[in-house]
């Protein structure tokens, strides 16, 4: 079945989503206002994708989330950089990036761990991630030098 979910008012989609364990919930990542402020949007398919709730990703720009062999620990890859709301995909404020990789709790969004990258890399905005085995997380950067 193809349905469509509407952002919610002063929210944009950030490209990735994720269901719980039990497909109880889809989540997705989203930028809150002017400052991109990530956002985990909740939404219930029994409802047909009705929003239920969100929760902060404590970063700014979040981009892909996932899960953790458990199915209720989300990990998020915040980029680090606020996109234009009239210009999706349109980068702005670069020199004040700041990504972050963080582990959140799907049951509320409990702040769980939270990694930054040191000055040196700071320009590197985290996008995407793999889950191996033991829960090792690899995490995709892209440089945002120029």
């Amino acid at each position: 079945m193809l349905t469509t979910i509407e952002h919610a008012r002063d929210r944009l989609f950030c490209g990735h989503g994720v269901y719980t364990g039990d497909g109880a919930l889809l989540f997705a990542t989203e930028e809150a206002g002017d400052e991109g402020h990530g956002v985990v949007g909740c939404h219930d398919p029994a409802q047909g994708y009705r929003r239920v709730g969100e929760f902060p990703t404590h970063g700014i720009g979040p981009h892909e989330m996932t899960t953790l062999q458990d199915g209720r620990t989300l990990v998020v890859a915040n980029g680090g950089y606020v996109t234009s709301a009239d210009a999706p995909g349109v980068k702005i404020d670069r020199d004040r990036m700041r990504p972050s990789l963080v582990l959140l709790d799907a049951r509320g969004g409990r702040l769980l761990a939270e990694g930054r990258l040191p000055e040196p890399l700071w320009r590197l905005s985290l996008r995407h991630l793999a889950i191996g085995r033991g829960d090792l997380i690899a995490v995709a950067a892209q440089d945002e030098v120029t």
